[in-house]
């Protein structure tokens, strides 16, 4: 088993671009920081992030069924929470994601968008590993708090056949019991919230136009419906992000799942004419990572349509939601991986369109120039990223906020964290909008 993740608040300077991350012990955490933060115990892993894509996948519509595409987000799932939690098997991963016997496990997908909710896909890859592996389908629950969305939106009791599939699940049975006050307004939990031992933030990446709801609709305000009044409280972000400060939400949400098969990058949640197809899912522990880092992937999109970022202040549910210790706003624990690039490009030569990228020298020692042809260097989607052979991302040279320089790059075998990579094969990837160009590197120490 590998060592998971660690990472702590203020590690690194906040950043809408990227930044550099080490690994420190708890221990080490404290005595570098002065004092460890109180995340939330279900906040396994702080800061730490994983994007699983994979390009071939055909996200399709909403309401389609596609078999091949169950079984690719399958696998982008399995991958992803072996990844997050540092185990060898899925199984291993989903037990210490979710500990106990037969536990309940409640999950909230985002239903309201008809063209751009949560990906059923996503969640029913979920389902499959829980069911395999934590606990039986009568303690699976789907919930939404808004009237039939979630079965208009593909939650169906036929799609999901062996799971609760709960709708305008606004009930209160506990509240009166166990009344939770926030800003002077008692939020009364759905009854599948409260009864559950364990929660699923399921949001999607989704842009709002609304400033009082921080531009973007993901895990944080995702849980506007998981209480009543929901419309009357969560009408700022800021409120969303305390409401999920409350036990019953930050005490039991063990996972953000987001689904990014597609996604909308400009105008309120409704419009569906700022489509893109990200093709990704994202794991996480931190809603605040999640939030933060699905801006980063949502402003690139829009610098590439000349509209600009997506605001990050102090009351952005990311920012907000690190000043209250329930997760870090930061994209250094962000790990990417790239569910074609193993096949692509170890079974492949070099794909780099008759000599549009060179590396000198290569095989290298210390580092290699790499210069990219204009045709490619002055895309302004340009993305130079380096994987190694399992297709995960060991560094960014531009792009997913690394800078670009001419068409001109320099890699010293030194990955994300600063260590130093071991001697083998690796792989350069120029991506650009229209198709991806590939140089292999080979490092020997």
């Amino acid at each position: 088993m590998k060592a998971p993740y660690i990472s702590r608040r203020n590690f690194l300077k906040k950043s809408g671009t990227g930044a550099t991350a080490v690994a420190l012990s708890p221990l080490f955490a404290t005595a570098a920081l002065g004092k460890t933060a109180a995340y939330p115990s279900a906040n396994q892993w702080p800061g730490r992030i994983i994007e699983v894509i994979d390009p071939d996948l055909v996200a399709g519509t909403a309401l389609s069924i596609s078999t091949e595409r169950e079984e690719r987000v399958l696998a982008m799932f399995d991958r992803g929470v072996m990844e997050l939690t540092g185990e060898s098997s899925v199984q291993a991963a989903m037990q210490l994601l979710f500990p106990g016997s037969n536990p309940k496990v409640c999950i909230k997908p985002n239903t309201q968008n008809p063209g751009i909710p949560t990906r059923k896909e996503v969640v029913k890859a979920l389902v499959k590993r829980l069911i395999d592996y934590v606990t039986t389908g009568d303690k699976i629950f789907i919930f939404s708090g808004y009237g039939d969305y979630i079965h208009e939106r593909g939650f169906s009791s036929s799609y999901f056949p062996n799971v609760v599939v709960r709708t305008n699940d606004q009930k209160s049975t506990h509240s009166p019991d166990a009344p939770m006050e926030v800003d002077g307004s008692l939020l009364r939990y759905s009854d599948t919230l409260f009864e559950c031992d364990y929660f699923v933030n399921a949001p999607v990446l989704k842009s709002h136009s609304d400033r009082n709801h921080g531009y973007f609709t993901m895990a944080f305000k995702n849980h506007m419906n998981t209480f009543s009044p929901n419309d009357v409280y969560c009408t700022e972000a800021t409120k969303c992000v305390r409401a999920s400060n409350t036990p019953p939400i930050r005490d039991k949400c063990r996972l953000v799942l987001m689904s990014a098969l597609h996604g909308t990058y400009d105008g309120d949640q409704f419009n569906a004419a700022y489509v893109f197809e990200p093709k990704a899912i994202f794991l996480s522990t931190d809603p605040a990572t999640n939030d933060f880092v699905g801006r980063i992937r949502m402003n690139e999109e829009r610098a590439l349509h000349s509209l600009d970022p997506k605001a990050a202040t102090t009351t952005t549910p990311p920012e907000y939601g690190e000043s209250l210790e329930l997760g870090i706003a930061s994209v250094a624990g962000l790990v990417t991986i790239d569910m074609s690039a193993s096949s692509i490009f170890m079974n492949a030569d070099d794909m780099d369109a008759g000599g549009l990228i060179s590396a000198s020298p290569n095989p290298f020692r210390s580092a290699t120039r790499i210069t990219l042809h204009r045709s490619i260097a002055d895309d302004p989607s340009l993305r130079v990223s380096v994987f190694d052979v399992k297709g995960k991302v060991v560094k960014h040279l531009a792009g997913n906020g690394a800078v670009k320089a001419s068409g001109i790059f320099r890699w010293d075998g030194i990955d994300m964290k600063g260590m130093a990579l071991p001697s083998g094969l690796y792989v350069l990837r120029a991506k650009v909008r229209g198709g991806h160009y590939i140089k292999k590197l080979i490092l020997g120490r």
